[in-house]
């Protein structure tokens, strides 16, 4: 009935949001398959076969477990989707199949491409998405705290390994924990942050919003899901993902994958020195942009 894209923000809980949603019964995400990519190549026969082929591997082969998380497949529903999957018929018109809502997660990319291409090229590519399949297409935004994204994403992408490492590893932890005076416990090391490389990350999360607000959400139904109402109430914000996308709630689907949301958020902006030039960069984009007003102070426990 719907195909979904995800767009956005690298390190926003993307990842998370597309891992429970393929744990439905009548979803099929795969993981940053890249459809755009691959439609521009030729490929749109073999589409939602793909997705399905991609979508298994990742629940086989266990691949999504990073972060704190496990986002491999939950074995009491393992047993539904594989009936479900070998019901599933793999015709090019595939309309009919059980599957209610298929598709792809691959947020940073695809406001990148949607930018670099320019409004008509990627009306074009969307419209051949929504042709290839035969049904609306939708997105979901998920948004984190900006200050929270930049740092994360130049603590992966610009530190040492052994820092990375570290990083990741004392990140399970906070996932995991639920005691404050455990994580507090944990010495945190603060790492100076290169202007240049971090202004990168904060013009490309810019064009990634303008991206989303200004070209996605005009065109086409899009829901925003504001990842610390994932983390304060997960049930509720699946419970309004699953209304936006028409499907049912199935109790058991909704009980474990709350489970499975963090209570507590990773506080990455922390973990970075900011220089003053570009925390009050960002600040003031925050300031200037409504959407993002719940990340106004710096220094709240808003993720």
């Amino acid at each position: 009935q719907k195909f979904l894209m995800f767009a956005g923000h690298q390190r926003s809980s993307s990842t998370l949001i597309a891992a429970l949603l393929d744990q439905h019964e009548r979803v099929l995400i795969s993981h940053e398959y890249d459809v755009l990519r691959h439609l521009r190549h030729g490929r749109e026969k073999t589409l939602l076969a793909t997705l399905l082929e991609r979508s298994q591997q990742d629940l086989e082969k266990k691949k999504l477990i990073f972060n704190g998380y496990n986002f491999s497949c939950m074995p009491e529903f393992a047993g539904a989707r594989s009936q479900i999957k070998a019901a599933t018929s793999l015709q090019h018109s595939a309309v009919a199949l059980p599957i209610l809502v298929a598709g792809d997660k691959k947020a940073g990319n695809t406001c990148k491409h949607i930018s670099e291409v320019g409004e008509t090229q990627a009306i074009a590519e969307l419209n051949l998405i929504e042709q290839t399949v035969g049904v609306p297409l939708v997105f979901i935004h998920v948004v984190r705290n900006p200050f929270d994204i930049a740092a994360t994403r130049y603590i992966r992408e610009h530190t040492p390994p052994e820092i990375r490492e570290q990083w990741v590893q004392q990140h399970q932890f906070a996932a995991i924990e639920s005691n404050q005076e455990q994580q507090q416990q944990r010495q945190h090391k603060i790492i100076q942050a290169d202007a240049k490389l971090l202004q990168a990350i904060i013009d490309e999360f810019k064009m990634q919003w303008e991206t989303v607000v200004q070209f996605i959400e005009p065109r086409y139904a899009t829901h925003r899901l504001y990842n610390n109402d994932l983390l304060r109430e997960p049930s509720d914000a699946l419970r309004r993902l699953c209304v936006f996308l028409d499907i049912d709630v199935p109790a058991q689907w909704l009980e474990q994958c709350s489970k499975r949301v963090a209570s507590r958020a990773s506080l990455s902006r922390h973990r970075i020195a900011w220089p003053a030039a570009q925390r009050d960069d960002l600040t003031r984009y925050i300031e200037d942009e409504p959407l993002l007003a719940r990340y106004r102070h710096f220094d709240s426990s808003t993720a």
